[in-house]
C-alpha cells in the first residue's frame, strides 16, 4: 500500500510511504516530480525520484567513521543531495 504523507501542491514535490520496494512503481509519476521521496517501510530506505523519473535509494547519513574502501554494490554507489528542511 502507498501513502502520499506530504504534498506540495506548489511545486510538484510528494513524499511518500510504501511498505514494500516493488510499491515504488505503483506512484504515478504523471503528477510527481523530481526531488519527491518515498520511505520503504520493509527494509527502512528512502529513495528520492531523480530527473529521470528513476527511484534511486539515497545514501543514509551516518555519524560513524565509515569505510575508506568504496561498496562493489552500485546502487550503494548512488548518490543525491537533500537539501533539507526549508
Amino acid at each position: 500500500m502507498v501513502q502520499i504523507v506530504s504534498n506540495s501542491s506548489q511545486i510538484g514535490v510528494k513524499h511518500f510511504v510504501c511498505d514494500k520496494k516493488d510499491e515504488l512503481s505503483e506512484i504515478s509519476l504523471r503528477t510527481t516530480l523530481m526531488g519527491s521521496t518515498c520511505y520503504v517501510i520493509e527494509e527502512g530506505n528512502t529513495y528520492i525520484l531523480n530527473g529521470s523519473y528513476k527511484w534511486i535509494k539515497k545514501k543514509n547519513a551516518s555519524s560513524s567513521g565509515g569505510s575508506s574502501t568504496p561498496s562493489t554494490d552500485p546502487e550503494d554507489n548512488e548518490y543525491s543531495m537533500d537539501g533539507g528542511e526549508i
